[in-house]
């Protein structure tokens, strides 16, 4: 940990250092490359994680990009919500995922950086998840790549009109060619807001120690059966690890009923990145584009902490691990409440609203996602004759 504080440190102090004159393009691609995993059964429920084709799935990829004054590329960040998991257990190396090969072809291709931000990535796979391979790593991080220079390739790398000029043929014709201009530089602004999700009601004290004993009788009786590491860990992991844990926290008297996490939105020029801190659903991220004033948004999970998985609230009575026990990784005493969707939607919006105070925002009734993220501005010409 003080290695990566040192590093983070020491990147930041290079980044002041190389400061350079910019301008800055956002695009929005799309590449259906993920799908909603929340697995319906027979009956509605959900007991495992699949696919969920008829499910909400936010396939968008913002990007946004800083062009020197040559229009050479300094960077690019892109972004989408999907777990890193094409690779699987059987995969043996080291990987970023499908974000490295993403990442390499676009420093390629660009000569500059490339920075990869999940989504909102809490209920959303690969179309081909935990493959041994790295076929499905390398294919879907290059699709991405592809989709994200498609995406800002046919915006000016630096502000520009289209100046008229003739040519004299068979027929008069009036061409047109790109000068660029100078405008006002891109606005800059950011703002953040601590808030608290309330936790669902705590289990009792006596049922987390017959957990614990129960775990521990059926962890002996599965040695002595020849159980394989893989079943001893998932033992362990759903009723001795954080059984353990939480046992503990109720002893002390106080455990906890909510926890804080914050939310940050920033504005880089005609574009706006939200962030929440978790695993947040697919759903999550595309309520709060949809009602964005700004021309792209990037929604970032995982952001200044990851608190557990953020569910919608439709989704936890259908079951399952996300709004069922999703929250023993993140050493919860019980997962987040259901109301947390809504804070998580309405604060982003008011947040990126609030950066925007020149433009009127989407109008969208309610706070629930429609599936319908509101259309990119038309490429603006300055100056066209």
């Amino acid at each position: 940990i003080d290695d990566l504080h040192a590093a983070v440190v020491a990147v930041c102090g290079e980044a002041c250092e190389a400061l350079e004159p910019a301008w800055v393009r956002w695009g929005r691609g799309h590449a259906e490359e993920g799908i909603n995993r929340r697995q319906r059964d027979a009956d509605g429920k959900v007991t495992k994680i699949g696919w969920h084709p008829e499910g909400m799935a936010d396939l968008s990829v913002p990007v946004l990009q800083a062009v020197r004054p040559d229009g050479s590329a300094i960077g690019i960040v892109v972004g989408y919500g999907c777990h890193t998991v094409t690779t699987g257990f059987e995969y043996l190396g080291y990987s970023p995922d499908y974000p490295g090969p993403m990442r390499d072809m676009i420093r390629r291709a660009t000569g500059g950086e490339c920075v990869f931000f999940q989504g909102a990535a809490g209920n959303m796979m690969p179309l081909i998840g935990f493959e041994s391979s790295g076929e499905a790593m390398r294919r879907m991080g290059e699709r991405l790549a592809a989709e994200a220079l498609h995406a800002v390739s046919e915006w000016p790398a630096w502000p520009a009109r289209l100046r008229e000029t003739g040519f004299g043929s068979g027929t008069p014709l009036a061409l047109f060619r790109w000068d660029r201009v100078e405008v006002d530089a891109p606005r800059l602004a950011a703002v953040a807001e601590e808030v608290e999700f309330p936790l669902l009601p705590l289990p009792e004290l006596e049922e987390i120690t017959a957990m614990i004993e129960r775990t521990e009788r059926e962890i002996e009786e599965a040695i002595a059966n020849g159980a394989t590491e893989g079943d001893l860990r998932v033992l362990r992991f759903h009723g001795l690890n954080w059984a353990r844990r939480i046992e503990a926290e109720l002893r002390s008297g106080s455990p906890r009923t909510s926890v804080r996490g914050m939310i940050h939105a920033l504005r880089i020029g005609d574009g706006a990145i939200v962030t929440g801190p978790g695993e947040i659903f697919t759903e999550i991220g595309m309520a709060v584009k949809e009602r964005s004033p700004a021309d792209v948004t990037l929604y970032a999970g995982y952001t200044n902490g990851a608190i557990s998985y953020f569910p919608t609230a439709a989704e936890y009575p259908l079951g399952g691990y996300e709004p069922g026990y999703g929250n023993k990784p993140y050493g919860l005493p019980s997962q987040v409440s259901p109301e947390s969707e809504r804070i998580l939607t309405e604060t982003g919006v008011r947040l990126a609203r609030s950066l925007f105070p020149e433009r009127e925002a989407p109008e969208v009734e309610g706070w629930t996602a429609t599936g319908a993220l509101p259309k990119r501005p038309k490429r603006r010409i300055i100056g066209r004759p």
